[in-house]
């Protein structure tokens, strides 16, 4: 039995598939940056582009994380909810 918690945050088919487009998608944009940065002329553009790129790869990194994070304590949340179901019935 699982409620809203483990089916919105947990470990399912659309968190699984839509984290791996999220992840191409910011490697793309992330690669994207670094070719823009490759080829600006003026070096502070080129360092924008090439800080940006980084950043989009750690925010990616992070939403990961998170995820991950909202499963586990969801999942645990959720268990601790049919403890204390199962004690109140018995």
């Amino acid at each position: 039995m699982s409620n809203w918690k483990t089916k919105l945050f947990g470990d399912n088919r659309m968190n699984f598939y839509g984290w791996l487009c999220g992840g191409l998608l910011a490697m793309l944009v992330s690669i994207v940056g670094i070719v823009l940065a490759v080829k600006s002329s003026e070096s502070r553009y080129g360092l924008f582009f090439l800080l940006l790129a980084i950043w989009i790869l750690i925010l990616g990194l992070f939403g990961l994380a998170l995820q991950n994070y909202c499963a586990r304590v969801a999942k645990n949340i959720d268990e601790e909810d049919k403890r204390k179901k199962d004690d109140n019935v018995a």
